[in-house]
């Protein structure tokens, strides 16, 4: 799990915030879990309107072909209908957040 958080810290944070987004906070655990929640200061509809750019973005791919580098390939094998998972938003200093 180091390896996955330095690649996490190093990059992936770096990139969503470039997009706009907050990374909250993230969590690691001794069985290799990892939870994250990030906000966007705007509504729902901005989150996911930004989102679709980010997931779509050269610079996503080129930070995940890195992660291709260093980690088994099917951690990101999801099935076609798989869909990331918004909880209910809430609001907390102008942010709405996303976890």
């Amino acid at each position: 799990m180091n390896e996955f958080s330095t690649w996490f810290e190093d990059l992936v944070i770096d990139l969503r915030e470039n997009f706009g987004f907050v990374v909250e906070f993230y969590h690691t655990t001794d069985k290799d879990e990892f939870l994250w929640a990030v906000s966007f200061p705007g509504s729902m509809e901005q989150f996911l309107a930004v989102e679709e750019t980010y997931s779509q973005s050269a610079e996503r791919d080129k930070v995940f072909e890195s992660y291709l580098g260093l980690f088994w390939p099917s951690t990101l094998a999801l099935p076609p209908t798989a869909k990331p998972f918004l909880a209910e938003p809430f609001q907390r200093g102008g942010h709405h957040l996303f976890a």
